[in-house]
């Protein structure tokens, strides 16, 4: 009796033995099914980031491209708009007196208008337009409206060469920015021409390029790099 207790323990004892060697095993299937799956989605993941970073790069370019088209944009509608300006002054003075221009005196007048130490107009313009008007003898500033911070007019300022013979020798129109009195400034120079055709001077229109486009703004740093990236810059214009 008490060896038949004892074989039929034993059998169970396998039994259960077999049964736990099942179930380790089992249970090592399932261990090893799922590292199988973890890393099955830990490539799906690489997959997909590898496949995302050339959209994610494309989407950066075009919002980088779109950015800067716009500013070249707004580049160019300042510098339409200050050319009209400076534009404009020229007929102003045309209208004022057709005469020729005379410097005589250490003064430059348009006929019988005499224009230097004479801000009414440009002044008058200035207030109009928003825009700062500097006229020039040759390559020196004569009259302005643009002021240093002891609020003095920055009168008796020379131009660098490039822009004289630009303008003054050649007669062409010079689009830029600069550095004036501490400040900067988007601007337009163009000719001023005698009744002769001949160019005796410089007229030009500013405007400080914190007023074409907010300095806080991502957009400003762009319209920075654009003027930057332009061939006809002149930076700290003025000597």
């Amino acid at each position: 009796m008490e060896e038949k207790i004892a074989e039929d323990m034993a059998g169970k004892i396998e039994e259960l033995s077999e049964n736990i060697k099942k179930k380790k095993k089992k249970i090592k299937e399932e261990k090893k099914e799922l590292h199988n799956q973890f890393q099955k989605k830990g490539l799906m993941k690489k997959i997909l980031l590898v496949s995302l970073i050339p959209i994610i790069i494309m989407a950066v370019m075009l919002t980088v491209i779109s950015s800067y088209k716009l500013i070249e944009v707004m580049r160019e509608d300042a510098y339409s708009e200050l050319e009209a300006v400076a534009n404009m002054v020229d007929k102003v003075y045309d209208e004022i007196d057709d005469s020729n221009y005379v410097y005589e005196d250490g003064e430059l007048k348009k006929g019988s208008y005499r224009i230097t130490n004479n801000n009414t107009m440009i002044d008058a313009i200035k207030k109009k337009t928003g825009d700062d008007i500097t006229v020039f003898y040759k390559n020196e500033s004569i009259l302005t409206t643009i002021f240093d911070k002891k609020m003095n007019r920055v009168n008796h300022l020379f131009v660098k060469e490039d822009i004289e013979n630009t303008v003054i020798k050649n007669g062409k129109v010079y689009k830029c920015r600069e550095t004036i009195a501490g400040t900067e400034y988007c601007s337009v120079y163009i000719p001023l021409k005698d009744n002769s055709e001949n160019v005796i001077g410089m007229l030009s229109a500013s405007k400080e390029i914190k007023i074409v486009i907010d300095r806080s703004s991502i957009n400003y740093w762009l319209f920075n790099f654009g003027f930057t990236c332009n061939n006809h810059f002149c930076n700290n214009l003025y000597g």
